[in-house]
């Protein structure tokens, strides 16, 4: 068996938020390996929107939102940040975004949201049908209003992770692309590094999953909560004009203006690990597009693809120490936030290893719902 030098932190997982994890660690001055068995931000990073929607995902205010409002705030910093230090730009546009209601029924639904949010102190404005076809008028007929949320952004997922990446590795971060890790390096039950394909060890002091929508090992992920992979297929197509100057989103779907002159439209939502793009998901993201913006159907379509989100049960990520394995921490199912959520959580993450303490992270406990005791060492 290869071995190799030891690591404060190794990371399993270059998605974005392992690179983001990445990145708050070397920054905190821990010695980081970050390991994936493919290119770095190849997966599911790759296949996202880049949509940072604090409030318009959001229904109601859960756990996720004080960690999206976090995340938030540290994009607007980091935009900067990242770019002053690489040279990599997050492509992060404020455009806004606009939630029509074409009933009474969905219209109740949005008053809800409009008044946690505005008890929130967030952004928030109404917009009649006539101000609604006024920001967005290729929007389909009979619309009855709509909710305005003015601050609402959106980046370039490969940009931003790929910025991250650069920035971990200015820091000192060590990355191994194509480097599959099969297990868990333990000794006396405890977390001491993990074993590749190729039957290297990796020792580190403590070991991050960033792993996505697959599982590293049935093992692990025994004690923790379920993550189940859900596909989404989705295009980017070229209108003669712009489709939309705002992120449209209704019922879970959106149309994300991009700088380019693209929209990006998307997308479907299916339990599946398959990442084949098919003629049934597309025919159903078109036909969704064309109900929504009927003019969609005389646009260019530039790129078609599929992606696995990955996806718990109660829509909260795991986030912190593994219930059963002392050494061992994880950092995912984050479903279709991850964009959003890799700064937040790769900082407060970071912050627990060092400190120990994760009453910050409470409500994404990946134990949750098991019984096994966690005792750190």
């Amino acid at each position: 068996m290869k071995r190799h030098e030891k690591y404060d932190v190794i990371i399993v997982g270059a998605g974005i938020i392992g690179l983001a994890t990445a990145y708050y660690s070397t920054r905190a001055g821990l010695k980081t390996l970050i390991l994936d068995r493919g290119k770095a931000a190849s997966g599911t990073t790759a296949a996202a929107a880049g949509m940072l929607g604090v409030q318009v995902e959001l229904q109601s205010r859960t756990p996720l939102y004080p960690l999206a409002n976090e995340s938030r705030r540290l994009y607007e910093h980091l935009e900067h940040e990242l770019m002053e230090r690489t040279g990599t730009s997050l492509g992060r546009t404020v455009s806004g975004a606009i939630k029509p209601a074409f009933s009474s029924e969905e219209w109740k639904k949005l008053e809800k949201i409009e008044e946690w949010q505005a008890a929130a102190g967030e952004s928030v404005q109404r917009l009649t049908a006539s101000e609604l076809y006024d920001e967005l008028p290729r929007l389909t007929a009979g619309a009855k209003g709509a909710l305005y949320f003015q601050e609402e952004a959106h980046v370039e997922p490969a940009q931003t992770a790929h910025a991250f990446q650069q920035a971990a590795v200015l820091q000192g971060a060590e990355l191994k692309t194509h480097t599959e890790v099969t297990s868990l390096y333990r000794e006396a039950g405890s977390c001491r590094g993990v074993l590749t394909a190729d039957g290297t060890c990796f020792y580190g002091e403590q070991v991050v999953l960033a792993t996505g929508p697959d599982p590293l090992t049935s093992s692990v992920h025994m004690d923790v909560l379920p993550i189940e992979g859900m596909k989404g297929e989705a295009v980017r197509v070229q209108g003669k004009r712009p489709l939309v100057t705002k992120t449209l989103y209704h019922q879970h779907f959106y149309f994300v203006p991009k700088p380019n002159g693209e929209t990006l439209i998307g997308a479907t939502s299916k339990a599946s690990r398959e990442r084949t793009t098919t003629v049934e998901g597309i025919g159903e993201v078109l036909h969704r597009a064309e109900q929504l913006v009927p003019e969609v159907a005389e646009a260019e379509i530039t790129k078609m693809w599929a992606g696995v989100r990955p996806q718990t049960n109660d829509d909260l990520p795991l986030i912190g120490p593994h219930p059963a394995i002392p050494g061992c921490w994880l950092c995912c199912g984050h479903g279709r936030n991850g964009i959003l959520l890799a700064p937040a959580s790769g900082k407060e993450l970071v912050t627990a290893i060092i400190t120990r303490n994760t009453s910050a992270l409470t409500a994404f406990d990946p134990g949750r719902g098991s019984k096994v005791e966690y005792h750190s060492q």
